[in-house]
């Protein structure tokens, strides 16, 4: 790249700091295709002839700065043309990070700012050099936010600064540095600079703002749905006059218990509570759109007695999902359940996976496996998978833990998160034919089985692994711990599980030696955790050694699926029992339940999803609280929208629909169909970019399939309540 990272002059900054950039270019003549390459420290938004463009760089781990590569054709026009330029460059901080006063945990910085371009098809001048202009902008405050600490700032705006800082302070810019990756001797960047592995974010004007009461100067407003989004606010009034906008995923109110959410759309004794902007007017009109976007559903806009609203939208952005994916059934609230999936998903994928758009915005192992999972099972784009696994591997630890967050400005361990890297890493694999791509990581896996083999005690068990040993959020678990004191058998069972894993994918590339390896430790481990932890009397497994007796459906779940329990018929004896004894057992989370479906289908009660467990009973009830998304768990329901809640969109693909890979790169297709809570139903799954259509009559007992000509397939049908099925199949 030719261009050089300019900024306001070669310091680190030890604040986060808004800076703007301008250049004014003459084309002569608008050629046929014009290209730059873009990125910045921290981020950008870049705005040509006043159009909004785009923004970035995507995030990435530590060593690593993303450029984007943009076609700006569309907006360059004859004549002269403003390139403009913000940058939010936060500080490199450790202590400031685990603050939450440096910016967004998840946005990586070297704090030496600035601003790089290189233009590649033309020569209008657009490479950045000492020519650009460039100013720090008083009057743009950074507010740290009360609720969601993790996402960085709020903005507190004074327009008339910004603007008296437009007009008398800009300077030519200083060049930090080149933008090669090293010098002619070796000398590393602070970063290596690498291609955007995603597309672009899209960006979609919306208007669906609906006035639920106004009072006074204040008006509340319902998009509707849950959105991530810039909030698009067009004000007029008097110098000195404000505008305050504040952000809620719900009505609520506070209680002696804490915060409370009712019906989120029920204004009735509740209130938008939330993070806050505040913006102070310049004379005559002001357009205010936030530099980074906004979670919400709700939005509370205060205004001075001077000041009208003239305009509210927004511009909806996330990442460019290619949802190929259909389902439909004779029960309307199924389809429901489905959409509210599918926005779900969407809204916690980015320029990575996050847990939850509104309080963390970070991407979390356990929740990225997950929503990987619901990602290829509704769609063939799996580009936003392959960077979460690279972005987690980058980002290994030298004990050879992963952090369970990546990008982050600080390190966060949850051992067990690392075994949920390898189940991604095997995901990917059985939906991708990568197989370079996985050899490559097989030295990360290496080293993550390494770490949990040196914990294991004399006895054959896995001991204390140190750090944040969470599991699941179940009520009575403090932190999400299972076990506070002792050997915690989830954390074996979990481990078994990643060995397993480890083994099948060693065995797949020919390293047999290490196949062998890791799958004589899994029988070793679950030899001890039967010894230790099986209860002869109940017939279930308890949490740990020391407890009295079974207290969780996890043990049960994860001795079928780790494969702890080897004997088919053994396996299915400890799921009847788990289900006779449901009511009793510490039930899973959303996001745990997707193991317990796989539990159940195992032992051929899969059935028991919708029986026993009720499971999509509980998003029916949901649905009754006018949730357009939905939320983390049913303990807190902090969260309104999280990723790993999405669970229908796997399961109605896999087991309703039945089409799921049985063998790696989906070279093979499983449609394997279960007892589902329908008469009829039907739909459309992807296996390899090609659609395979699936209409199911459970009266009749009759299949309808049509498949791409020479799919590869295998078809199974468990349901139990069909006496005579029948297929009807036909290829295209």
């Amino acid at each position: 790249m030719e261009g050089k990272w300019i900024f306001t002059e070669a310091k680190r900054t030890e604040e986060p700091m808004m800076v703007c950039f301008r250049k004014e270019v003459l084309v002569d003549r608008v050629c046929d295709r014009c290209t730059i390459q873009i990125s910045a420290d921290s981020r950008y938004f870049l705005y040509i002839n006043s159009d909004m463009v785009d923004c970035g760089p995507a995030k990435m781990p530590a060593g690593l700065r993303c450029y984007d590569e943009l076609d700006i054709t569309p907006y360059i026009k004859q004549g002269n043309n403003e390139i403009f330029v913000k940058v939010l460059c936060y500080p490199k901080d450790s202590l400031k990070a685990l603050g939450f006063s440096s910016g967004p945990i998840s946005v990586i910085t070297e704090g030496v700012g600035g601003l790089l371009i290189h233009e590649l098809d033309t020569n209008y001048g657009l490479s950045t050099d000492e020519s650009w202009m460039c100013a720090k902008i008083d009057g743009y405050g950074f507010v740290k936010n009360k609720f969601a600490g993790y996402v960085g700032f709020s903005e507190h705006i004074d327009y008339e600064r910004v603007q008296a800082s437009l007009d008398n302070n800009m300077k030519n810019a200083v060049v930090v540095m080149d933008s090669a990756n090293s010098n002619p001797y070796g000398l590393a960047s602070f970063w290596q600079l690498v291609k955007r592995p995603i597309p672009q974010m899209y960006m979609e004007k919306k208007d669906t703002f609906k006035l639920m009461r106004q009072y006074d100067n204040t008006y509340e407003y319902d998009a509707q749905v849950y959105v991530f989004a810039f909030p698009a606010i067009k004000v007029s009034g008097k110098q000195g006059g404000f505008a305050k906008l504040t952000y809620a995923e719900s009505y609520g109110r506070f209680e002696e218990t804490g915060y409370v959410k009712g019906v989120r759309n029920n204004p009735d004794r509740q209130e938008i509570i939330g993070e806050v902007d505040y913006i102070t007017l310049q004379e005559g009109e002001t357009i205010y759109i936030p530099f980074y976007p906004r979670a919400f559903r709700f939005v509370k806009v205060e205004v001075s007695e001077d000041v009208e609203v003239e305009e509210f939208f927004y511009y909806e952005t996330g990442y460019p999902l290619d949802v190929q994916a259909e389902f439909k059934a004779d029960d309307e609230v199924y389809e429901k359940i489905w959409d509210v999936s599918l926005r779900t998903l969407k809204l916690c994928m980015y320029e990575t996976y996050v847990d939850c758009p509104y309080y963390e915005q970070m991407q979390y192992m356990m929740d990225t496996y997950l929503e990987a999972i619901y990602t290829m099972s509704v769609s063939d784009d799996s580009r936003l998978v392959k960077k979460a696994i690279n972005d987690f591997a980058y980002s290994q630890l030298p004990n050879g833990l992963l952090p369970c967050n990546a990008p982050s400005s600080f390190v966060q361990v949850i051992p067990g998160f690392a075994i949920y890297w390898l189940l991604l890493l095997d995901a990917y694999f059985m939906y991708e034919d990568d197989v370079e791509f996985v050899k490559g990581h097989l030295g990360t896996v290496d080293r993550i089985i390494d770490f949990f083999t040196r914990h294991i005690n004399e006895d054959g068990l896995l001991g204390d692994t140190g750090f944040w040993q969470f599991f699941d959020w179940v009520d009575g678990w403090e932190r999400g711990v299972p076990v506070q004191k002792g050997v915690n058998i989830l954390y074996n069972m979990l481990f078994v599980l990643g060995l397993r894993t480890a083994a099948k994918l060693n065995l797949s590339v020919g390293r047999l030696s290490t196949h062998n390896e890791y799958l004589a430790l899994a029988n070793s481990l679950s030899y001890q955790i039967i010894k230790h932890s099986f209860d002869k009397e109940t017939g279930l497994f308890k949490n740990s050694p020391n407890d009295e007796k079974p207290v969780s459906v996890h043990a049960q779940v994860f001795a079928v699926v780790a494969q702890v329990v080897m004997c088919e018929d053994n396996k299915r004896a400890l799921m009847r029992t788990t289900v006779e004894n449901a009511g009793k057992l510490k039930p899973m989370s959303y996001a745990m339940r997707f193991f317990l479906c796989r539990a159940l289908e195992e032992t051929d009660m899969y059935d028991e999803v919708y029986k026993t467990f009720r499971i999509w009973d509980a998003y029916k009830e949901l649905l009754e609280l006018d949730l357009t998304t939905w939320p983390e768990d049913f303990v807190t329901q902090r969260s309104d929208c999280h990723g790993w809640s999405a669970l229908p969109l796997s399961e109605f693909v896999r087991c309703y629909l039945g089409v799921r890979p049985i063998e790696y790169g989906f070279k093979k297709v499983g449609i394997y169909i279960y007892d589902s809570p329908f008469e009829k139903y039907s739909g459309t799954a992807v296996a390899k970019g090609k659609e395979i259509f699936v209409d199911i009559d459970n009266v009749t007992g009759n299949v309808a399939l049509r498949i791409p000509k020479g799919l590869d397939y295998e078809l199974k049908d468990f349901r139990k309540n069909v006496q005579s099925p029948k297929y009807l199949i036909s290829t295209y």
